[in-house]
């Protein structure tokens, strides 16, 4: 893959993970320091003439520990964003190829991190209703394809790309050609 490409798939992973950074840290710190005790009133508010099974879960869960739930978001939202912007930061200056253990922990820290956003983008996109981004909704003020439903989307496709530059760079490493040949037979035909 062409070094602009790299660059481009760099930047986006770290346009999520600022996403996620910002959000969190403005949470803990910036702007909201009360936002977890704030928490209850802000769930029953999104959650008001909802109905299904994550009202249900929302209610017996979160809302009967809403500070506890607080900090997890908080501080889940500023840890994913710090996991995901360091391993853009590792591996788009200062992997240098060699360092075999440093290439897996960024990768494991970076898949992490990502799953973790799947996680909290599809509670807040369920909390927010789980609206649909099909047209012909009869909402006038309906957003579409939310951040909310497009961060996991996005998160999985990041995750794919780090599994199989991991992949690559570990048959490289080994100077398997045959592995390498073999993998890129795999991209061609998907």
């Amino acid at each position: 893959m062409s070094r602009v490409n790299l660059l481009g798939v760099g930047l986006l992973q770290l346009l999520f993970g600022y996403e996620f950074f910002d959000s969190g840290w403005n949470k803990l710190v910036a702007s909201n320091p009360s936002f977890p005790a704030g928490l209850a009133a802000n769930l029953k508010s999104m959650l008001q003439g909802q109905s299904g099974w994550y009202v249900n879960f929302a209610n017996s869960v979160p809302l009967q520990h809403p500070v506890l739930f607080g900090y997890l978001v908080e501080w889940g939202e500023l840890l994913a964003g710090i996991g995901i912007i360091a391993s853009v930061v590792y591996f788009m200056f200062f992997n240098r190829g060699d360092n075999k253990t440093l290439r897996t922990v960024f990768t494991v820290i970076s898949i992490a991190s990502l799953v973790g956003a799947i996680f909290m983008s599809l509670n807040f996109w369920m909390a927010a209703g789980a609206p649909s981004p099909l047209p012909g909704q009869n909402d006038p003020n309906g957003e579409g394809v939310t951040i909310d439903i497009f961060g996991p989307l996005l998160a999985v496709a990041l995750i794919w790309w780090n599994a199989t530059s991991y992949k690559v760079a570990m048959a490289v490493t080994k100077g398997s050609t045959a592995e390498l040949h073999h993998h890129h037979q795999e991209v061609k035909a998907s």
